[in-house]
């Protein structure tokens, strides 16, 4: 019969609409935040300045080398 759905392509379509609708949304979502910049965060900052491991071995073996170091305070 023409113009009758079976339960497949009703199931596909379904589907299909709603995974437009989430892409949709997920596209709508990455424009409003997109555009924003980090938060600034001093003290965070501080902390992982503190903690990188610059004078660890890296996956070959050899030390990482820092090339423009921060200044001391």
């Amino acid at each position: 019969m023409i113009g009758v759905m079976t339960p497949f392509d009703i199931i596909v379509s379904v589907t299909s609409v709603v995974l437009a609708g989430a892409t949709v949304a997920y596209a709508a979502y990455l424009g409003r935040v997109s555009g924003r910049d980090r938060p600034h965060d001093p003290e965070r900052l501080r902390r992982f300045i503190e903690n990188a491991p610059y004078e660890q071995p890296g996956p070959s073996g050899r030390k990482a080398r820092c090339s423009n170091p921060l200044p001391e305070k």
